[in-house]
């Protein structure tokens, strides 16, 4: 049996490539390249939260006060824009309600009169001859 090629993983030393010193297939032949190899790096990689946590701890107390600060400013911003806008859509609400209910009122002033002049018979035809029209 002939082996033409190998692969061999090993993330516990920093060997790149491995290779046959000779053509005998023992293993006190196999000569290893130093460097640091992909499982390697895919073993001693570093998680996003780990990567932002060193970071953090890498900055000042300066700037994680100026960050902190930064960030509720901006929190403050939002809320107090929000009760802005909420303030002005309550005002045009009551606005528009105060119009609604004049229209309403005047609609029911116009009714009453209306009724009024019916009841009176100020509406009323109080002779209609043969053929003549109103």
């Amino acid at each position: 049996m002939t082996v033409q090629s190998i692969t061999i993983t090993d993330a516990t030393t920093n060997v790149t490539s491995y290779t046959y010193g000779d053509t005998t297939g023992s293993y006190q032949s196999i000569t290893s390249t130093p460097g640091i190899s992909a499982a390697s790096k895919l073993a001693n990689k570093v998680s996003a939260a780990q990567s932002a946590q060193k970071q953090w701890n890498g900055l000042s107390q300066t700037a994680k006060i100026a960050i902190g600060c930064s960030v509720v400013g901006v929190l403050l911003i939002v809320v107090v824009a929000y009760t802005a806008i909420c303030v002005v859509q309550r005002k045009k609400g009551r606005l528009e309600r105060q119009r609604a209910d004049r229209e309403w009122d005047e609609q029911q002033n116009e009714l009453l009169a209306y009724r009024s002049r019916m009841a009176k018979g100020g509406f009323a035809v109080s002779h209609m001859g043969h053929g003549e029209k109103f």
